[in-house]
């Protein structure tokens, strides 16, 4: 089976055939979403929704903020009231669950018209995006394999903020050796996000990485005080109440945040019809043992790459409400993969993982299986293999020539160019 198999996946996944394939793909949702803002009224699409998706959210509450209202945003009534402001439709039924900080983000875009500001978030997300895998060692001539891999695509229809986050997240775990300062930079503006960030201290304290641990610290701190200081210290508590009441909808399961869009375990149990409190603790479960997977990979002398290429997936899955746009950050785990070891197991998942997350918000709906929690681990199992194999390697050619392997955080793999 295995070797019938394995001529279909290598011609399938030739890096030439899969940048023309994605480029076509990228230039297509390009120019449908080009159409789609020409032919919107106002913000309201020919396809009887609005457009950007949930940027829509991120505008409105740059708007309240610049108002002066920004501690309203987090009551779904006042939130809704002021969307409908901007214009008139059925129910658009999104809400607020971001700190003050994330206001930062989000203010410069709400000064434009809607949409100006939608294409200018657009283009600064890939941007962002492109500059952080450029950073941590992307090579130019695949950037358009990346730029247009379909979970980019699905970000950017959805006007989600996953472009900045996965971005910030892959410069936090993928540079502190090298870029210390500009790594705990990252992680510190990831609390604009904070289930992002939760495993980045773990990582760095467990890897002795001091210098980003502190810029880390100290970035939060000072966005945490700019934003009480000129938002008011009440959204911090606003801020709690909106993640607690997202925990009652979802063990309800009211269907406003519908276990089908997110990628956790306890989504995955939750969508097979477990009770939120058995869920919950299956899932509590697994947070620790990914915390203790963290801090021993992190503690090892392995390349850098990859120990945030097994950080990054297992980020996204600690947090009971990631949902699967947050994947963005997978394309760094993945060029890693790609590059150091593209055999069988790994083209398997690439033909099977990289076209279905184009799909994945229009088939999970009518799916009982959490397929963005299988994608998700996928990624964390191949990378945790590529991991194993380097060490059995290096301590195989220790054994043999003692004293000639120099351990260090990075090794030869930023030698060869991905």
């Amino acid at each position: 089976m295995r070797l019938a198999l394995k001529p279909f996946l290598f011609a399938l996944t030739r890096r030439r055939r899969a940048q023309r394939i994605t480029i076509i793909a990228g230039l297509m949702v390009l120019v449908m979403l080009l159409a789609d803002t020409l032919l919107s009224n106002d913000i309201i699409n020919w396809q009887g929704t609005w457009l950007g998706g949930d940027f829509l959210a991120f505008y409105g509450a740059g708007q309240m903020a610049l108002l002066g209202e920004g501690q309203s945003v987090w009551d779904p009534s006042l939130f809704e009231a002021h969307l409908q402001s901007i214009q008139p439709f059925q129910p658009y039924g999104l809400t607020w669950q971001y700190p003050p900080t994330t206001y930062f983000l989000i203010m410069p875009f709400a000064l434009l018209p809607y949409k100006v500001a939608f294409w200018l978030w657009t283009i600064a997300g890939l941007l962002a995006l492109v500059a952080a895998l450029r950073v941590a060692g992307l090579q130019s001539k695949n950037l358009l394999l990346m730029l247009g891999a379909p979970i980019v695509l699905v970000a950017v229809v959805q006007g989600q903020n996953s472009l900045f986050f996965g971005a910030l997240l892959i410069l936090a775990l993928g540079v502190p050796d090298r870029r210390p300062l500009l790594a705990g930079l990252a992680a510190g503006l990831l609390t604009m996000k904070p289930h992002l960030g939760l495993l980045i201290p773990l990582a760095y304290l467990a890897g002795g990485y001091w210098r980003s641990f502190g810029m880390a610290a100290l970035s939060a701190l000072v966005l945490g005080l700019a934003a009480s200081l000129f938002f008011g210290f009440e959204g911090w508590g606003l801020f709690v109440d909106s993640l607690i009441r997202v925990e009652n909808n979802l063990s309800q399961q009211t269907g406003l945040y519908p276990f089908a869009r997110m990628i956790s375990l306890y989504s995955a149990l939750g969508l097979a019809g477990v009770p939120a409190t058995i869920a919950l603790a299956v899932h509590g479960v697994g947070v620790l043992f990914l915390a203790y997977v963290v801090a021993m990979v992190w503690r090892r002398q392995m390349p850098l790459a990859y120990k945030a290429a097994i950080t990054i997936p297992a980020t996204l899955l600690i947090s009971p409400y990631s949902y699967y746009y947050e994947m963005v950050a997978l394309l760094f785990p993945l060029m890693i993969l790609v590059k150091q070891k593209y055999d069988v197991p790994l083209r398997a998942y690439l033909v099977m993982a990289w076209p279905l997350t184009l799909y994945l918000p229009t088939i999970q709906d009518a799916l009982p299986l959490q397929i963005g929690f299988f994608l998700t681990t996928g990624v964390l199992f191949l990378s945790l293999r590529m991991a194993r194999s380097q060490l059995t390697s290096a301590s195989a050619t220790a054994s043999l020539s003692p004293g000639s392997q120099k351990a260090g955080p990075i090794g030869d793999l930023h030698d060869r160019p991905v």
